[in-house]
């Protein structure tokens, strides 16, 4: 690497670096306008404190979030991991996915989770039917228990 190449690295993820900001920015100042309008009445903020607390759930933001990870990144060989909010990666494998992701990869497929966990569920349904049909338990059993 040379310095101009630095130079232009550096330009370009301080751009970035501006773009996120004003992305977040936006999202946090449309957040607030929502909150404040739904607390511009009287009670309100009463109301809205209720709902929050009715609805909201710290243990599983935070354990979805996993904002109690001391360390956000680590570095490997390969390539960085993120630890901080995995809930927002898309990986590239089903088995690698984070448990909380929305989204699945399927043979190149972005699949839902929820729909992800269905065919799941039914693939382990139909493992479970075939072994019972074919009575293979059983036929385990009796080979581990000739070895005896």
């Amino acid at each position: 690497m040379n310095a101009n190449t630095i130079t232009q690295l550096r330009t370009t993820l301080d751009e970035l670096r501006e773009f996120y900001i004003e992305k977040f920015n936006t999202a946090n100042e449309a957040k607030e306008t929502k909150i404040a309008k739904m607390t511009s009445g009287q009670g309100s903020e009463e109301e809205f404190l209720a709902m929050k607390n009715r609805y909201e759930n710290e243990s599983l933001e935070e354990m979805v979030r996993n904002s109690n990870q001391a360390e956000r990144m680590v570095l490997t060989n390969e390539k960085i991991i993120q630890r901080f909010e995995p809930v927002f990666n898309q990986n590239s494998s089903f088995s690698k996915a984070p448990m909380f992701s929305y989204v699945k990869n399927l043979n190149g497929t972005k699949v839902k989770t929820l729909n992800s966990n269905i065919i799941v569920i039914w693939l382990m349904s139909l493992l479970l039917y075939i072994t019972l049909q074919f009575d293979v338990f059983r036929k385990v059993v009796g080979v581990f228990s000739k070895g005896k």
